[in-house]
């Protein structure tokens, strides 16, 4: 960075890492300087934080939801890191919003044998033979008082999974009689290609993504591993980072009016994060379509 400085940069652009960020962050900025990712450090001088951001679209999946008027949310969530601050940024900003989480599943995402049952129990649905009894009492006497298939306190669900495990949970979901609960998730559920075959089990879920991802599926490596599919969203990072280089200052100057672009608008926040108004899109017969 200081070599950088030295050789007469007029801005940077980066680093990318966290640990890196983390310590370019604590500098002084002589220049304008655009950091690559989200790190608790306070930015000082002329440098902005900018990347990825699972917590930002997690708040804008709770304000959509409310602003829908759903109020009464299940969560399920996996039990590791990124799980755990992305929940919390869910949490916070709904419950800000007076919505109110009835009850909660985290799942290893290394170990999934058990999710059958551990998303039966989630729903309080009644097991098969509990069913088939309750059938036929009421074939015996039909004014009997029917029993709830599963429990009705809650009308939306906020999922947080990668597509093979939203592959799995969105059937069960269904097979244990919420397959009409509207179902909200983060980019994570989107591979950003094309897969219409498997994706069919991921019909009716609405999530948030950048629009020049929408709108371009495909640009990310077929061979990634599917955690690693927010890097074909780099692309756009980079395309705003170019953007983005010799506007930092304007940004400044009006914070308020933004950049729109493909990726969706950007704007500066008070603590210099850089942020992004995402679309929404929404899982029909097994395409990802701007909702």
């Amino acid at each position: 960075y200081h070599a950088a400085i030295a050789g007469g940069a007029d801005y940077v652009i980066g680093p990318l890492s966290k640990s890196e960020v983390k310590t370019i962050a604590s500098m002084s900025h002589p220049v304008p300087t655009l950091l690559l990712n989200h790190v608790p450090t306070h930015t000082q001088d002329h440098a902005f934080q900018f990347g990825l951001s699972p917590a930002n679209e997690a708040r804008q999946v709770a304000r959509k939801a409310r602003k829908t008027g759903f109020s009464r949310t299940l969560v399920i969530a996996p039990t590791d890191s990124s799980g755990n601050e992305t929940f919390k940024a869910f949490s916070h900003e709904w419950r800000g919003l007076r919505g109110q989480i009835v009850d909660t599943l985290r799942y290893d995402p290394n170990n999934l044998t058990n999710l059958n049952e551990s998303i039966r129990e989630l729903l309080h649905a009644v097991s098969d033979d509990e069913r088939k009894k309750q059938l036929k009492a009421l074939a015996k006497n039909p004014d009997l008082e029917r029993t709830p298939l599963r429990r009705e306190d809650f009308d939306m669900i906020f999922l947080l999974a990668y597509p093979s495990e939203a592959r799995q949970i969105m059937p069960l979901l269904r097979y244990y009689y919420a397959g009409k609960v509207p179902v909200y998730a983060t980019s994570s559920v989107y591979a950003g290609t094309e897969n219409t075959v498997a994706d069919r089990d991921l019909n009716g879920i609405i999530f948030c993504d950048m629009p020049w991802v929408l709108a371009h599926p495909n640009m990310g490596h077929r061979t990634w591993s599917e955690r690693l599919n927010s890097y074909s969203r780099l692309y756009a990072i980079g395309m705003d980072s170019y953007a983005l280089g010799t506007e930092l200052n304007a940004l400044q100057i009006f914070p308020a009016l933004g950049m729109g672009n493909e990726t969706g608008t950007l704007y500066l926040t008070s603590n210099h994060q850089i942020s992004r108004i995402l679309s929404f899109a929404k899982f029909e017969q097994g395409v990802a379509t701007q909702h």
